[in-house]
């Protein structure tokens, strides 16, 4: 009588718990989109902001610790907007994140600057190209439209003289009919690159004024946060995500990360969450890590690798979030392939509670925190959702737009499949 008690008791918290996470990820997701920490970069300090949060969710949900702390700090090189941002086109101010973007390995720049247009007919005309070329001064801006970029004699010019700059512009400006993505970098370059969309360019354009502040800061502190839940072996199972994303770009201006990770970072929480409240202790250690400096290139999860808290053997499978809030059209799920009897398991949990839409597989990736762990041999998956929701490394993956559609199945799908293993 006293195991059926304790079995009922066990799936009614299950099920109460479940049908609340939501709430408990929308106030993680909502705080770490807020401009309390602009977008989780390394401007300000704003990724050590960000990590205090989540070190005092951690002590709230009394996660215990390596080394008496949550933190492994290590440091990282990286390219950041500390000051200003604005860009004005003969006059009229240019929203930086909806108009155009700065390329963040941009070399700050202050100043009007003439504007000389290199169109892709302009290739076509030897004599009108080579005086263009001779223009090209540091007094001038660079402004090339790469529409023809389908064209075979305007492809290999672009990629000669306006990919890496080999004509020595101070300031060069890409016109482009692509959304607007941003990427950190890790160094700075000696120009200022500026992506500019097809509706704000103007190609009648004569000056273009700038003042962009930006720095490259050597070995700036950072950390990643650990803490774990003792399980009846030190064989252990690990949920990851990152939590760190692109920052800010000027005053007023950030990348909230909702989408990525803030929705990742949340799920690791809520799933620590969900087995502090069991009160019972599991059959195998559950460690839960968030990683800093993945959109930096996967500092984070690649120092962890080369200094790990705990013997990386122990590991009997790492699930690293990233990316999951959306989900109504399923989840991805990178190193299926790898791992074919654990991929199984996810499919046929999901086959018989139908908590997704749809599993698809993937072979091997270095695109996430989980690779560092793969490529030392730990069975790992990196999973993300599938749907409607398409904003990623812009202004607009804000808390508020983010579904978490399939949040619920997935964490229900997840525990099922730790429940298995």
């Amino acid at each position: 009588m006293r195991t059926i008690f304790i079995l009922v008791i066990s799936i009614l918290l299950f099920n109460n718990l479940a049908s609340q996470n939501i709430s408990y990820a929308r106030q993680i997701i909502d705080s770490l989109c807020s401009p309390t920490y602009a977008g989780r970069g390394y401007e300000f300090d704003n990724d050590g902001k960000a990590a205090t949060f989540l070190e005092r969710q951690f002590k709230e949900l009394k996660l215990k610790k390596f080394n008496n702390t949550y933190r492994q700090n290590f440091t990282t090189n990286v390219a950041v907007f500390n000051g200003t941002t604005i860009i004005l086109m003969d006059g009229t101010p240019l929203v930086i994140g909806a108009d155009c973007l700065i390329k963040s390995y941009s070399a700050p720049v202050h100043g009007t600057f003439d504007v000389i247009h290199f169109t892709p007919d302009i290739f076509r005309d030897t004599m009108q190209y080579g005086i263009l070329l001779s223009k090209v001064t540091p007094e001038v801006a660079v402004l090339v439209d790469t529409l023809g970029l389908n064209r075979p004699d305007f492809k290999p010019e672009y990629d000669r003289l306006f990919t890496k700059n080999a004509i020595n512009a101070r300031v060069l400006i890409k016109v482009s009919d692509k959304n607007l993505m941003h990427t950190p970098a890790v160094f700075q370059s000696n120009y200022s690159e500026i992506e500019l969309t097809r509706s704000a360019y103007s190609e009648n354009c004569k000056k273009i004024f700038l003042d962009i502040d930006t720095e490259f800061l050597e070995n700036e502190p950072t950390q990643n946060l650990i803490g774990y839940i003792k399980g009846q072996t030190d064989t252990c199972i690990v949920f990851s995500a990152h939590y760190d994303h692109l920052g800010s770009m000027g005053e007023g201006v950030y990348f909230p990360g909702a989408h990525d990770n803030a929705s990742g970072t949340a799920m690791v929480l809520d799933i620590a969450r969900h087995y502090k409240s069991l009160k019972v202790k599991p059959h195998y250690t559950l460690i839960f890590i968030l990683f800093a400096g993945e959109e930096i290139g996967l500092i984070g999860s690649f120092y962890f690798t080369e200094n790990p808290l705990f013997a990386l053997s122990k590991i009997k499978f790492l699930i690293n979030i990233d990316i999951v809030g959306s989900g109504d059209k399923g989840i991805q799920v990178v190193n299926g392939k790898e791992f074919p009897n654990q991929f199984n398991i996810l499919t046929s949990i999901n086959t018989n509670k139908k908590y997704l839409p749809q599993i698809k597989i993937r072979g091997s990736a270095a695109n996430s925190d989980h690779y560092p762990f793969f490529v030392k041999g730990v069975p790992s998956f990196f999973i993300y959702t599938l749907g409607e929701y398409k904003e990623y490394h812009n202004i607009y993956d804000r808390a508020d737009a983010v579904p978490l559609s399939g949040y619920e199945g997935l964490f229900r799908l997840l525990l099922g499949f730790v429940s298995e293993l």
